[in-house]
């Protein structure tokens, strides 16, 4: 084109043109490659754009880039997100923009709200722009801004956000009258461009494409029919109500994003909710809802028919039919259903403008349904009613003249057929009348019919000679099929009990579910239904004479069904063909799984499937924070009980080989479930064993080590070991530091299989000789997809880096204080994906370089000879916002290492989290520090302390369990003549002596070894039970044991492997999340996931320093994407949830990179 030849061929260079040129190659589906590269020589150190490669960053210039860069898509987001940190740091405090240091300017505030709007889904910009909008809607003089090119500009920028374009419809207004004569505003060719595109905006249906709507269907779930009158009602971001109308539909519109319930309420029903979660711009139909009558006494009864033209057969739409005073209009479809009709002698009419009227009269039973299906014969002028027809002979079919045609009751009348055999009798009374026709030599023919205004009756047998007429000739026959209300399956069996007139008859329904009844004469019938585990339903219906009448469908509800409602399950997923990358960790291959729907009403087709990494354990998908692995949907609706395989491509990354894939039916929350909280798994579910259990716990050795061939005298373990698979095969090692009697000398790494105890590998060189009271951290540090280990080297001035196999990686530079009991942890500090290395208050790179040293705290006791007992630091998101924290003692650090907050009036010391308050999500801290306690808020506050320590000592670090059971967690911490459990209101529970006197600093763990449902608290070689006693530890019993998700995760000393109950089954690799961490580290475990095999280690002896909290019954992962293979290895905060809450992650505002 011309046009395109022009711009290709133009010469400018400035931020404002490329910037336009680049929206035009991207509109026109040219490659604006070049373009963006000259573009970004233009963005400055800070973020902001210049008119041209040097210039200064200007907002004007800024806005036109990001714009250009919105256009491209997502490839160059970095510099998108360093522009928009820019404008942001420009905003003026009232929300404005100016160019330097200028009064705050429309024109740039408007361009700068529409630029960073592009960016609402990527960047939390929230704030931001509230303020930018707030601002610009407050410059208007009038209805207006000052200038009309600001007016548009304004419009255009504030209308995408408006969930109510009526705050503007004034504005709008007064700009479209501002047109001039010639067409144009202002005689000005950019304030006439801007108008139109603003108008254009204005008068699109949804201004906002963030905008969504929920719509829906409701109708009887008996009869299938709509229903009107049902008060729906919206809460959420809005709460809203209203009322369904003839066709039972609703709709809400113009609604955020976010969470909503709808409930709908209607006399006589129960009631029913929803809940579902609308998408940014989305609509959500919820499809047909279905009430269902309440159980019990009835107090009303059903009206319900198809109204029809008389002469076509057609439905008739806007048909009003009255029913003793009520009334009900049918819908396009010609239904129509009254649910609340008082029982009794019911007279009821159809009327439509241009038709005659019909009406009639009818007994009505409480509970009962009547069907009344008017035809409607088309006709102004009213008619008298009458009984007309052709009476004929059977069997030659010839026209029977001289037959007497006699009508009893409140009409009597008498007519003879012509020689054609007609017939007409005008005008009859409305009533109840009896029809008989007779002719010598023939069987006579009765019927009995109500004759309302206006109707025209046509009765016309064929007559059969005397004592010839065949069963069932000469009168009204009925058919119908009868169906499961919750499955639509046919039901055989099904009992029918019919009266009409005097006669009462009873048949059953054939293996299709169909029935007939023959030979009525009455003008009413009565049906009941009746079948062993369903409701017994019940009809009346209205009779013309001699006519074939099909009632359809009659659907019985299964006793015990308060819904008609889908329930979606996952009962099977297999992930075995799957693979990932050993050393990208990338996954590929396909998931087969299985789909069940477990509830009373079928489910439509559409729902999506999704499949996903569940970092946090959570159930849930966090968009923010947790991959997507693969999507697809169910194409064909699924009955109730029926199974659906169905095949998933999932692609993507994992934290670790062969990580847990969740999967996620109906992700898109389009359904209506009986259960929603069923809708989640993961592939850990199908792949776990249930040990066999023998009833008691009977510890058994399987294997010990007592030394190796290999430095046979280095053969004490002081510090813990950890439990790990070094080489992915499915079988964790034992990772250990063994040294020579007296602590220190000639400590080496060795590791061990966890099998038998046989040698892996052991650290030969004395140059890599470690500390031997140093801990352990073991992660994939360097993203390689195998696991390195992290130790104290022997100087205890440097940390130490190994690979998988043993050998060396590199060596830390000196620490500024040496490392005494304590040892590092691994964690995502930045969320970049790549962990750092926390020692204390000293955080390293992957490459053990310095990254950053705190000033304050280091998360240790003070101690001459070794400098410290420690250090020991906490890795946690405080405030749940942006980056986690390091927690060191009386300090917490941010991820850059500057100080969040520190508490002098507090010594360093051990810490543990939890949330004790419950009265907010964040955090409480635990501090044991100089023979004391504390407990700290999560800005550092103190909230009660200090507390003496129970049996003295320095205290060791605190443990952190729902250990009575009662929803709350306390704290349990360890001297040296007792253990104390406290409330986290600082009050002592229960204290139990024991004998620490080499340390006193002694840790402990909590978990439900005897699986009843009560955690036990573990100090070395005692037991304790929730009330402070000492117990017997059984783990093998006659159930397995649950996971219990007050489990407080600490870390294993070395007598834990040696011993093994004795079960008679293994648990093969794969059982539950394989731990992949350091002493420090949390099991990736939680309730729900796997019964705990019998085996799981038990701490008995030794030092152990790092805790950490576990709560029921969800946890927070808390960085904003998994780590490697365990990288987050650090004590982390788990936040206490109650099971009403959602947990989700909240956007953070964008940096610099």
């Amino acid at each position: 084109m011309p046009a395109r030849a022009f711009l290709a061929e133009a010469s400018f260079h400035h931020t404002e043109y490329l910037s336009r040129k680049i929206i035009a190659r991207v509109k026109a589906g040219e490659d604006p490659t070049a373009l963006l590269s000259e573009l970004l020589t233009h963005q400055n150190g800070d973020g902001g754009f210049g008119d041209v490669a040097g210039y200064e960053s200007a907002v004007l210039d800024t806005t036109f880039a990001l714009e250009a860069l919105a256009a491209q898509g997502g490839a160059q987001m970095s510099a998108a997100g360093y522009a928009v940190s820019y404008l942001l740091a420009e905003q003026h405090a009232d929300g404005s923009w100016a160019d330097n240091h200028n009064a705050p300017s429309i024109y740039l505030t408007a361009l700068s709200l529409r630029a960073l709007w592009r960016y609402r889904h990527i960047f939390a910009l929230n704030d931001a722009l509230d303020h930018a909008q707030a601002f610009l809607l407050a410059q208007r003089v009038g209805n207006v801004w000052p200038e009309t090119f600001e007016t548009a500009l304004a419009l255009i920028a504030v209308l995408p956000r408006l969930s109510d374009a009526s705050v503007v419809a004034d504005s709008i207004a007064t700009l479209e009258s501002a047109q001039l004569g010639s067409g144009s505003w202002e005689g000005d060719v950019y304030t006439t461009a801007l108008a139109l595109r603003a108008l254009h905006l204005a008068q699109a249906g949804t201004p906002n494409p963030d905008l969504g709507a929920v719509v829906g269907h409701v109708i009887d779930g008996g009869t299938g029919f709509p229903l009107s009158g049902v008060t729906v009602q919206l809460s959420g971001s809005l709460s809203r109500s209203l009322v369904t109308g003839t066709d039972g539909r609703f709709a809400f519109s113009g609604l955020p994003t976010g969470p909503y319930g709808v409930s709908l309420h209607l006399a006589t029903y129960a009631p029913l909710s929803a809940m579902t979660t609308l998408p940014i711009g989305g609509v959500i139909n919820l499809g047909d809802l279905r009430l269902l009558k309440e159980v019990g006494n009835p107090a009303t009864s059903t009206m319900q028919g198809l109204a029809t033209e008389a002469t076509t057969g057609a439905p008739l739409a806007g048909v009003t039919v009255t029913a003793n005073g009520q009334t009900a209009t049918t819908g396009r479809d010609g239904r129509y259903q009254m649910s609340h009709v008082v029982p009794g002698t019911i007279a009821f009419s159809a009327t439509l403008e241009g038709y005659l009227s019909v009406s009639g009269e009818a007994d009505l039973s409480p509970g009962a349904i009547l069907v009344f299906s008017p035809a409607l014969t088309p006709g102004t002028v009213p008619v008298p009613a009458a009984l007309l027809g052709t009476i004929t002979d059977a069997q030659t079919g010839d026209p029977l003249a001289g037959v007497t045609i006699e009508v009893t009751g409140d009409t009597v009348a008498t007519a003879t057929t012509d020689a054609q055999g007609a017939y007409r009798i005008e005008p009859l009374n409305v009533g109840p009348v009896a029809v008989q026709a007779r002719l010598s030599g023939y069987d006579p023919v009765l019927a009995d019919t109500n004759v309302s205004e206006f109707q025209q009756i046509t009765f016309s047998p064929a007559l059969y000679p005397l004592a010839t007429t065949p069963p069932g000739s000469n009168a009204s026959a009925l058919t119908g099929v009868v169906f499961d209300a919750s499955t639509h399956v046919p039901l055989p069996g099904v009992t029918v009990e019919a009266s009409h007139g005097s006669q009462t008859e009873s048949l059953t329904t054939d293996a299709d579910g169909r029935f007939t009844l023959q030979g009525m004469t009455a003008s009413e019938v009565s049906l009941r239904f009746t079948l062993e585990g369903y409701l017994t339903s019940a009809f009346a219906l209205p009779i013309d004479p001699l006519s074939d009448f099909d009632m359809g469908q009659v659907r019985l509800r299964p006793e015990g069904v308060v819904a008609f409602l889908p329930d979606l399950t996952v009962t099977d997923v297999n992930v075995q063909a799957t693979s990932t990358d050993p050393l990208t960790l990338a996954l590929s291959g396909t998931v087969h799984l299985s789909v069940q729907n477990t509830g009373t009403s079928e489910a439509a087709a559409g729902a999506s499937v999704t499949a996903f990494y569940d970092a946090n354990l959570n159930g849930l998908l966090d968009s923010n924070a947790e991959r997507v692995l693969g999507q697809t949907e169910l194409t064909e609706a699924l009955p109730v009980d029926a199974q659906r395989d169905v095949t998933l491509e999932v692609a993507g990354s994992l934290p670790f080989r062969d990580a847990p894939i969740a999967i996620w039916v109906d992700s898109g929350e389009r359904l209506v479930e009986l259960d929603e909280g069923n809708n989640v798994t993961t592939s850990a579910r199908f792949c776990l064993a249930e040990p066999v259990l023998s009833g008691s716990f009977d510890p058994v050795l399987e294997w010990k080590w007592t030394g190796s061939h290999i430095f046979p005298d280095a053969n004490e373990v002081l510090s813990t070991p950890v439990v790990m698979d070094l080489t992915g095969e499915g079988v964790p090692e034992v990772i250990f530091v063994s040294h020579v009697r007296r602590l220190s000398r000639d400590a080496h790494l060795r590791a061990i299989d966890g099998r038998d105890g046989s040698e892996r590998f052991t650290v030969l060189e004395p140059e890599y000789e470690l500390s031997s009271y140093g801990e352990l951290a073991v992660g994939d540090i360097d993203l390689d997809g195998q696991p390195e280990i992290v130790a104290v080297y022997e100087s205890n001035h440097h940390l130490i880096a190994f690979e998988h196999d043993g050998t060396f990686k590199w060596r830390s530079p000196m620490l500024p204080y040496s490392v005494g009991t304590g040892g590092a942890s691994l964690a995502d500090l930045n969320r970049d994906g790549v962990p750092e290395i926390i020692i204390g208050s000293v955080v390293l790179d992957n490459q053990g370089q310095f990254l950053w040293q705190g000033t304050q705290g280091r998360g240790a006791h003070p101690n001459t000879q070794f400098n410290a007992f420690g250090p020991l630091s906490v890795v946690a998101n405080l405030d749940l916002e942006g980056d986690p924290e390091v927690v060191a003692g009386n300090t917490a650090y941010r991820s850059d290492g500057s100080v969040y907050w520190h508490n002098a009036q507090v010594p360093d010391g051990f810490n543990a989290l939890g949330n004790f308050d419950a009265t907010d999500d964040t955090p409480e801290i635990v501090l044991v520090a100089n023979r004391q306690i504390y407990m700290l808020d999560h800005d550092g506050t103190l909230i009660w302390g200090p507390i003496a320590m129970p049996g003295g000592g320095r205290g060791g670090p605190p443990m952190v369990a729902d250990v009575d059971g009662d929803g709350e967690p306390e704290f349990g911490v360890s001297g040296i003549l007792a253990y104390g459990l406290f409330e986290g209101d600082g009050s002592l529970k229960w204290t139990y002596p024991i004998h620490d006197t080499s340390s006193g600093l002694n840790s402990s763990s909590a978990f439900d070894f005897d699986g009843d449902g009560s955690v036990e608290v573990t100090h070395s070689m005692s037991a304790l039970s929730a009330s402070g006693g000492a117990v017997t530890a059984r783990c093998c019993g006659n159930r397995p044991m649950p996971a219990r998700p007050t489990t407080n995760c600490r870390s294993w000393p070395m007598s834990t492997v040696t011993a093994k109950p004795n079960c008679s089954r293994s648990v093969p690799p794969g059982s539950q999340p394989v731990r992949r961490a350091s002493s420090s580290s949390a099991m990736r475990k939680t309730a729900g996931w796997a019964p705990v095999p019998c085996g799981t280690s038990t701490p008995t002896t030794s030092t152990t320093l790092k805790t950490m909290a576990r709560f029921p019954p969800r946890w927070r992962h808390l960085g904003s994407s998994t780590a490697p293979t365990g990288s987050i290895n650090s004590p982390t905060v788990r936040r206490r949830i109650s099971p009403s809450q959602t947990l989700r992650r909240s956007t953070t505002a964008p940096v610099n990179p």
